[in-house]
């Protein structure tokens, strides 16, 4: 299997980047395609999904694997060790067989979690259509075109349009991608839907599978070459 790294990140809060991580692992691991999530969000939401959802599936193996990786510091000493964890792990998951997911923290400017985007292959940004979201995620995406022209990140850049919903005010996609066509590809929208919050590290039920099955075709087919279909 060969080894890919997709980073999920944006700085705009609520755009579902966990959700989206955790959805595309089930997906893959579906498919039988080896998976490996990263969790490196300050927040753990992955990580902590996954601990409290033990005690209910104890005995069912858990489908992929997470891994917990610190980006915080508070000062330089901290700041040079977190730095080295990190470039010590990604090396260590450049060698897996597999596709190694990474829920990226939203300081997105941070020098450590540059790192991340240096070594990955593929940025994913999930983005709604609102206004405020779609000016925050080309601020982010100038970032990030930035660190290509600096030749400090090689990944390309996949806009994924989440949240959507036609009640709410929001920009129509041929504006956004006139916005941000010069940074990358904007894929399938996910559509808005309550139990998307409820999603499981654990289990991928068929309607969230058909749920996500043309999104995820289209991602899929920008990350490998290739569609993956369940």
């Amino acid at each position: 299997m060969e080894n890919k790294i997709i980073a999920f990140a944006n700085m705009k809060g609520g755009v579902g980047k966990s959700s989206l991580c955790i959805a595309l692992a089930n997906y893959l691991t579906m498919a039988k395609i080896p998976v490996v999530v990263v969790d490196a969000d300050l927040q753990q939401t992955i990580a902590t999904l996954r601990e409290d959802e033990k005690q209910e599936y104890q005995d069912t193996p858990e489908p992929w694997r997470i891994l917990s990786l610190d980006t915080s510091y508070s000062n330089d000493k901290e700041k040079k060790n977190i730095i080295e964890g990190i470039k010590e792990t990604l090396a260590k998951l450049k060698s897996v067989p597999a596709t190694i997911l990474i829920d990226c923290p939203g300081n997105a400017s941070d020098d450590a979690i540059k790192y991340i985007y240096n070594a990955a292959d593929v940025v994913v940004v999930p983005m709604d259509f609102t206004r405020i979201t779609v000016n925050t995620t080309k601020t982010f995406a100038e970032m990030l075109q930035t660190m290509k022209a600096a030749k400090l990140m090689r990944a390309n850049v996949y806009f994924q349009p989440n949240k959507y919903d036609e009640r709410r005010k929001q920009l129509q996609r041929d504006e956004v991608k006139n916005m941000l066509k010069t940074f990358g590809y904007i894929g399938t929208r996910v559509n808005n839907r309550s139990d998307i919050e409820r999603i499981s590290t654990y289990t991928f039920p068929s309607k969230l599978r058909g749920f996500f099955r043309f999104p995820f075709e289209a991602m899929t087919e920008f990350i490998y070459g290739k569609k993956i279909i369940l």
